[in-house]
């Protein structure tokens, strides 16, 4: 996953604050100032880790379900092609409804060629 640039930078801004707060005097209004600063930061820096982290797993599932999609499509053809193929093997009126559904559907040279070689054609 790329970098998230938003958090690259607050991570930056993170250690120069906490690099101030090394010479800051304790106590003071600065060392005040910087530790509200700094907690801001870390929370934005958390935030961020967050959603990167949010980001990947929406990408995980959303490929998880463009998968499982693309199965569900083959099973189908499989199933209906089986089915077909039997109907057409096994009952001879269907066999040429099938044989004119492959003529008229079945566009590609390289895939005509192959039904004619079985006798589908």
């Amino acid at each position: 996953m790329p970098k998230n640039p938003k958090l690259e930078n607050a991570t930056k801004q993170a250690d120069l604050v906490r690099e101030r707060l090394k010479s800051a005097a304790p106590g003071s209004t600065e060392t005040k100032k910087l530790n509200v600063d700094l907690g801001k930061l870390e929370k934005l820096i958390s935030l961020y880790e967050a959603q990167d982290s949010h980001a990947a797993r929406i990408a995980a599932l959303e490929e998880k379900h463009t998968e499982q999609t693309r199965k569900d499509e083959t099973r189908l053809k499989v199933i209906a092609g089986a089915a077909t193929l039997w109907e057409a093997l096994n009952k001879p009126d269907a066999r040429a409804g099938v044989v004119a559904l492959l003529n008229r559907a079945v566009k590609a040279p390289r895939d005509r060629e192959f039904l004619k070689t079985k006798g589908w054609l």
